[in-house]
């Protein structure tokens, strides 16, 4: 090979490795289990809806609505943790799932009772989800397997083992 098709030949070369490398290694928008990482747990979660209907949310339909990378920074005190990467479905898509177009407060619940309220602001956030994936790894049953995070918020705003949303109009 002459010098001139060397040098036609080599960047193409590089981008198409390129090309490879980064297909194989990533993985495709949604899919967390990568090849090591165990499948996600089945959960379900009950959307009450006061006044109206009740409908349970799991893991196939947050899938299907389609899971989304949030970045998630606690709040401790008056500093602020580093982010940590959040794999999992908006507050505000499981609401238009269950059919919710206005609300004024909802309140996610957790498996031992414990439960939070979110004005409409928080709960429309884009920094407000339910997580079932922190920095690429799958959350345990110590967290029940999903958890609510609010981005820019403190510990007392997260809620572990969720287990029902209320949502009141």
């Amino acid at each position: 090979m002459n010098k001139n098709h060397l040098v036609r030949f080599y960047p193409v070369l590089l981008i198409v490795l390129t090309s490879i490398m980064l297909g194989g290694c990533s993985q495709p928008a949604g899919d967390t289990s990568g090849a090591d990482a165990p499948p996600m747990e089945e959960w379900s979660i009950t959307v009450e809806v006061v006044g109206g209907e009740t409908v349970e949310f799991t893991n196939e339909d947050a899938l299907e609505i389609g899971p989304v990378e949030v970045a998630i920074a606690e709040k401790d005190k008056d500093t602020t943790k580093e982010e940590e990467q959040w794999t999992g479905v908006l507050l505000k898509d499981i609401l238009e799932y269950a059919g919710v177009t206005e609300f004024s407060v909802v309140s996610v619940e957790a498996s031992d009772g414990y439960a939070r309220e979110y004005e409409p602001e928080i709960a429309n956030s884009e920094g407000t989800a339910l997580g079932w994936c922190r920095n690429g790894e799958l959350l345990g049953e110590e967290d029940g397997f999903v958890k609510l995070v609010v981005d820019g918020k403190g510990k007392n705003w997260q809620i572990k083992q969720v287990a029902k949303i209320v949502v009141i109009p």
